[in-house]
């Protein structure tokens, strides 16, 4: 029994291993298409990056080892066409780290970057966390996308689970590196050593109160079916032709599975012109965060009485 279950252990591992091996097979290939001459595809990976906290210096008083300081989110897209990252960066005073946020950071570095660029085929990678990236809202934010002429084809691939390391961990290891060498007591010196890790980051620093942060959620429910079965899933294709359609497939060699996610109201699906609208003219701002005053009161006794005047 015991030899049977290892041998069964073993197959399992082999199985787990060659799936890795595939996936990274084909990030190599989409990375090498996007450095073809006047290629439309446009090749990204993205990530959330451990939190940063503020104050963050180089002789941490013993006492902050027993004290919750402010975290500091930092998202990243690394963008492989050009081997640039951009960084996004907020306290969790701000926000948190759910598919509204990536979905709003997302769209800005799409209206930004790749719609000038001229792209048309979007790939996008990421890590295999269920409880951030791979979920449904992010899945029908990419298939708006393509439904409504952003883009004419979109690929959200993931990597296998263990196997996640990638580019956006490189800039994210630079950045740690240099905060571990500076003093930031302030958010405006947490966004300077983020600007000043690496010559090809680009950092978007997203401040309380501002609107930059946008609430997809009730429209993509509005549009769109929930995906079963999600998590059986790594790579999940949408294109133009076949309008609020899932291709899923299991893995880069495996057949795809056809889902449509397109709601019918009154008899008719989710349309085109019906995408472009609620995108355009009923997306509304995410509620700003309540303030956590017991949060802001425990700075103020435990971490203030460290912090030079100046700050």
């Amino acid at each position: 029994m015991r030899q049977g279950a290892t041998a069964d252990k073993t197959e399992e591992l082999g199985q787990h291993t060659e799936s890795a091996r595939r996936m990274r097979r084909e990030y190599k290939q989409d990375k090498a298409a996007s450095q073809e001459h006047d290629s439309d595809l446009a090749v990204i990976v993205m990530d959330f990056s451990q939190n940063l906290t503020i104050p963050s210096v180089t002789s941490t008083p013993s006492q902050w080892y027993f004290c919750s300081l402010l975290a500091v989110n930092v998202f990243g897209i690394f963008y492989e066409n050009e081997g640039t990252q951009t960084n996004y960066v907020y306290d969790e005073f701000t926000s948190g780290k759910g598919s509204d946020q990536i979905n709003s950071m997302l769209q800005h570095f799409i209206r930004t970057v790749l719609v000038p660029a001229g792209k048309k085929h979007l790939m996008v990678y990421a890590d295999n966390c269920s409880g951030q990236n791979k979920n449904n809202h992010v899945i029908k934010f990419f298939l708006a996308q393509v439904q409504r002429g952003t883009f004419e084809r979109v690929d959200y691939k993931f990597f296998v689970k263990g196997h996640t390391k990638n580019s956006c961990d490189r800039g994210f290891g630079h950045i740690r590196k240099h905060i571990s060498r500076s003093d930031c007591w302030t958010m405006d010196h947490v966004i300077s050593a983020v600007k000043d890790a690496a010559a090809s980051n680009r950092t978007v620093h997203i401040s309380r109160g501002n609107d930059f942060f946008k609430s997809y959620k009730p429209l993509l429910q509005e549009l769109y079916k929930t995906l079963a079965g999600v998590q059986q899933y790594q790579i999940f294709s949408m294109i133009m032709e076949k309008p609020g359609v899932v291709l899923c497939k299991k893995g880069p060699d495996d057949a795809p599975v056809e889902k449509d996610l397109r709601r019918i109201v009154d008899g008719v699906l989710t349309e085109n012109e019906k995408v472009v609208r609620m995108m355009d003219h009923f997306l509304e701002d995410l509620p700003v965060r309540p303030k956590n005053a017991e949060k802001i009161a425990e700075f103020y006794k435990n971490i203030r009485p460290y912090v030079p005047d100046e700050y």
